[in-house]
């Protein structure tokens, strides 16, 4: 079935990308990441149900939160309790949040909790947070290449990370180079091809040049050629490593997985705005409304618009795919779906929190959605540490 074959995927992905080895029995598949947050919570005694108490219990509710800063307060409060209850679960939240507040809590738990501390740095770039990977290498290497990503990809100590971790962990070392088009990197990937072949091709995504598609050409050669690509397992491999790429060779690689992996092709799209890429999602739109949807990332035309008005009730990815953005268009969507998904509103805000209509929409939501924590934890990580804001101020 479709999520017996999702499970097989998945568990195949928390290997490859990040060192969990799990069967996929162990996997639980949901509708998305509420209904596998409010799950969580139930079985923590932490959602509402006949049985269970709810995140903030009645009657010793607290006020309700009337801006970021203070849901940010009491999101803490809530992480300080389970770091005596249950610190998995308080370094989970944590993950990608700034501020010396979060800091204090992540030293806290990196002893008790590495691997999840260390996944929880993607993307940081903080003193602290090369800090940690520094001291948390040796007990989580995998998570520690795997949050060398974006902003922290190219730095001079992510290079040091991946020379140390070369020969002991070859395929997150190379997992980490994912669209890196670097001399340093194409270095590393001649490196570790022969160890690693499969996870140095998913890394070329987003890479159009020549020498990118000599190593792809190369890659599915060794399998047999473009007839390979009728087989789901190589089909999959091949997409990711075409990601977001509109050049001839994509389409025709697109072209042959669609068969057995049409979910993958679909993945591939993200960013695209050419006529194929819009055929594909309007075709398909219907039947794989969230894959779509995710594939706008970054759109803004009026197609992308009018895909996003039409599923936004039934899928946040239509918020998540325009953060950041402030046009009209995008704060009348903004609006008219915050109460459907407020979490995803807030975080379609991005940089817009700080202004007065951004900081407007998260006060509102947080009054109509008291007890919504992935919205507490999204308002939370729009608002700056207090403690740092009144330290810029008195500079």
């Amino acid at each position: 079935t479709l999520r017996t074959d999702l499970r097989d995927h998945l568990a195949d992905y928390l290997r490859l990308n990040r060192g969990i080895v799990r069967s996929p029995e162990d996997i639980l598949v949901t509708a998305g990441v509420r209904d596998g947050l409010q799950l969580a919570l139930r079985v923590l005694g932490l959602a509402r149900g006949a049985q269970s108490t709810t995140l903030f219990p009645t009657p010793a509710a607290p006020p309700v939160p009337h801006s970021a800063q203070e849901a940010r307060a009491r999101f803490l409060a809530r992480v300080d309790r389970w770091m005596e209850e249950e610190p998995p679960l308080a370094a989970w939240f944590l993950s990608g949040l700034q501020g010396s507040d979060i800091e204090e809590r992540r030293e806290r738990l990196a002893s008790r909790c590495p691997e999840l501390i260390a996944h929880g740095l993607s993307d940081l770039t903080t003193p602290h947070a090369w800090s940690l990977r520094e001291r948390l290498q040796e007990v989580a290497p995998v998570q520690v290449l795997g949050s060398l990503k974006n902003l922290a990809a190219e730095s001079p100590e992510a290079w040091a990370i991946r020379e140390r971790w070369e020969t002991r962990q070859p395929e997150a070392v190379a997992a980490s180079l994912d669209g890196l088009d670097s001399e340093r990197a194409w270095a590393l990937r001649e490196r570790l091809e022969a160890q690693v072949p499969e996870t140095v091709l998913t890394s070329l995504g987003r890479l159009g040049s020549a020498r990118a598609w000599q190593w792809r050409e190369r890659w599915l050669r060794a399998r047999g050629g473009t007839a390979a690509l009728s087989q789901e397992k190589v089909a999959r491999l091949a997409c990711k490593s075409i990601r977001s790429l509109d050049d001839e060779h994509a389409w025709e690689w697109r072209q042959r997985a669609w068969e057995t992996a049409p979910d993958a092709v679909l993945r591939t799209l993200t960013g695209l705005d050419c006529e194929r890429a819009w055929s594909l999602r309007e075709q398909h739109v219907v039947r794989a409304a969230k894959l779509v949807l995710e594939s706008l990332e970054g759109l803004d035309s009026p197609r992308a618009w009018a895909l996003r008005e039409s599923f936004g009730v039934q899928c946040e990815e239509a918020l998540e795919s325009f953060e950041g953005m402030e046009g009209a268009t995008a704060w009348r969507l903004r609006q008219s779906l915050a109460s459907t998904w407020p979490a995803a509103a807030v975080k379609s805000l991005g940089a817009l929190c700080q202004e007065p209509r951004g900081e407007e929409l998260i006060t509102r939501l947080l009054s109509e959605h008291p007890r919504d924590f992935a919205l507490l934890r999204q308002a939370a990580r729009m608002a700056p540490d207090a403690r740092d804001a009144r330290r810029e101020a008195s500079a």
